[in-house]
């Protein structure tokens, strides 16, 4: 008959006393054999290759990435005197395969939690260990401190071997992350956890990185702790509901020695550690009111959802409730992420329509600090961000040491799909100087261009346009949304100084600029303000393919009555370089007309052109 294993069973699963996962697909049992016959959906029958011989296997289905199983006798050959199930007894101890390709878990301690713990009995009260939380549910972190000399269990010798030893190594440090779990069948409030558990001294093999816990919620005090690790009597600790979740005080957990749940099973008797965790105390916000809302993103920045860098290689996404913002590494052609950072709302510290300053605390693994965020809403499409030096204290976050506004970079963010927008700058504009890449010919045959167009063939269109003997080509850009403001000209990006005491000008701009080194006594205008501004835009649909880059650009530019300079950035929205004269891609403007302008001049010139025709033709005909 057709014997086939389960298909939610497929994929790569550990098995006890192998060092790397093999597969489950629906004829093998990864090392353990290929199926011969179910029985009850739950006895199989398999063929040991390995062994060559046939065994039965009795399987307990407890997780979606975890299975228990029982494993028979294996001979030979089949005869009718000998059913191999028949082998299968209560004596026969339970192994637990985990399946390494199924999604992680979300651990059951969802909260940060200071515990003792039982090390092949060497108590370890005080200092208190710790676990944490880290970004992903899926996680935690286990900080086990050293013993002290005066609070441990009294055993001398070993606690001198263990406190050489970590006086050598620190603190161990271990991530547990969870694969799977399942409840006790004997009717307790015990249940077991599995996953891999990873510190500075494991090996990339699953047999060390494998670990089975046990797990109960407790009510309870400290003093009752030392008594249970004292007689292990689980009466001194009263077990609670696990549903019940404002009952519970905090939960008693043993970790197994190896990668099997064995010795688990069978009792407490050589378990690795013993634990009894509490909830930490809560650190009070001392930079917030205790009465205030929860702190919480705008709404005009949370409700855009996700967000991207120009580039598409950074992903930013809000959470539902507006507290936190996941930070991810992405890939456009992949549709992928991976998650860097999560940053959550903590503390604001000054706020506005348009800006908020604010606090955050954030966990990169499992590592949390303090970083100081400023939000800036560009359009209703952008945001940017300013993101300070990470602080271990709260109230280092936003100190100048840490965040200096002016010094701090951003990073220009905008939604996927942003709609074609209005730019802000206009006119008809006469390219004076180009260096784009390494053309600086505005007929270069690639990428040349000798004008530019902003809002005049639609109000959302960059237009540049090379006409050269005779050949007409342009390129089109649509803008997505941008920003102006006016600043003095000495706050303008300076280029790398001359030495010479003399006003200087920039190769590629046509407006002079002012710095330490210039000589005020030249007779050049220095303007006081200029207008600096930024427009996001994407190339327009290719009308060959009928699709567009998914990048976006930055056009960066400031002007002067009718000269412009302008940078092209494909990273952001940069402000540490001058536009015209810094950046891979420049050039510098003279605006001859407004559009609206332009077009009226373009419409005057036509009926002028149309005028001297007719009168022409009208003396043509007279002649004759």
């Amino acid at each position: 008959t057709e014997c086939d294993f389960f298909d939610e069973w497929s994929g790569d699963w550990f098995f006890p006393g192998e060092r790397e996962a093999h597969a489950i697909t629906n004829k093998s049992l990864g090392t353990l054999g290929i199926c011969i016959e179910i029985r009850e959906n739950e006895f199989f029958l398999v063929y040991d290759e390995a062994l060559s011989c046939y065994k039965c296997i009795k399987i307990y289905d407890r997780h979606p990435n975890v299975l228990q199983f029982q494993e028979g006798t294996c001979k030979q050959a089949l005869n009718e005197d000998w059913d191999p199930c028949d082998d299968i007894t209560e004596d026969i101890p339970l192994q637990t395969s985990v399946k390494m390709t199924g999604e992680d878990i979300s651990c059951p301690f969802n909260d940060s939690y200071t515990f003792s713990y039982d090390e092949d009995g060497l108590f370890c009260e005080l200092p208190l260990s710790r676990l944490d939380q880290c970004m992903v549910p899926s996680k935690v972190l286990f900080k086990f401190t050293q013993c002290s000399n005066d609070l441990s269990s009294g055993k001398e010798e070993s606690l001198l071997i263990y406190q050489v030893v970590n006086q050598k190594r620190g603190d161990p440090v271990f991530t547990l992350t969870c694969k799977g779990f399942w409840h006790s069948n004997s009717g307790s409030s015990t249940n077991y956890i599995i996953g891999t558990l990873n510190g500075p001294y494991t090996t990339p093999s699953l047999l060390d990185q494998i670990r089975c816990f046990t797990y109960h919620p407790y009510k309870g005090d400290r003093r009752q702790v030392r008594s249970y690790f004292d007689d292990g009597d689980p009466e001194e600790i009263s077990p609670v509901n696990y549903e019940q979740e404002d009952e519970i005080h905090g939960f008693k957990v043993m970790q197994s020695r190896d990668s099997t749940c064995m010795d688990l099973m069978e009792g407490q008797v050589g378990v690795q550690k013993s634990m009894v965790l509490t909830p930490a105390p809560k650190v009070p916000n001392l930079m917030r009111d205790p009465d205030e809302d929860p702190c919480i993103f705008p709404y005009w920045a949370s409700s855009l959802g996700e967000v991207y860098n120009l580039q598409y290689t950074y992903k930013y996404e809000f959470t539902d409730d507006g507290r936190k913002i996941w930070a991810s590494n992405y890939s456009y052609h992949t549709q992928t992420s991976h998650l860097l950072s999560v940053m959550e709302c903590h503390t604001i510290i000054e706020e506005d329509e348009e800006i908020i300053k604010l606090i955050s605390k954030v966990t990169a693994e499992c590592v949390s600090s303090f970083k100081c965020l400023k939000l800036y809403r560009r359009s209703d499409h952008i945001v940017e961000l300013q993101e300070g030096v990470s602080s271990k204290f709260e109230t280092d976050a936003c100190s100048l040491l840490n965040f200096e506004d002016e010094k701090m970079s951003f990073r220009t963010l905008i939604r996927d799909e942003a709609p074609i927008s209005p730019c802000i700058a206009d006119g008809f504009h006469n390219v004076t100087e180009l260096n784009w890449g390494r053309m600086t010919n505005p007929c270069g045959r690639v990428h040349g261009f000798k004008e530019v167009n902003v809002k005049c063939k639609g109000l959302e269109v960059i237009e540049f346009i090379q006409e050269c003997e005779g050949i007409f080509k342009d390129s089109v850009h649509h803008c997505l949304g941008g920003w102006e403001s006016e600043i003095p000209f000495k706050k303008l990006p300076q280029n790398q100084p001359a030495l010479d005491n003399r006003l200087t000008f920039s190769t590629f701009n046509s407006i002079p600029y002012y710095n330490e080194y210039s000589d005020s006594s030249e007779e050049e205008e220095i303007p006081e303000n200029v207008t600096y501004g930024f427009m996001i835009a994407r190339p327009a649909k290719d009308p060959e393919t009928s699709t567009f880059q998914p990048h976006r650009v930055c056009f960066i530019y400031f002007f002067y009555n009718q000269s412009y300079s302008w940078t092209v950035d494909t990273s952001g929205c940069l402000r540490n370089i001058r536009p015209g004269s810094e950046g891979k891609y420049r050039f510098n403007s003279t605006k001859l007309e407004s559009c609206d302008g332009y077009s009226t001049l373009l419409l005057s010139n036509n009926l002028i052109l149309i005028t001297w025709l007719s009168i022409s033709i009208l003396l043509f005909f007279h002649e004759f």
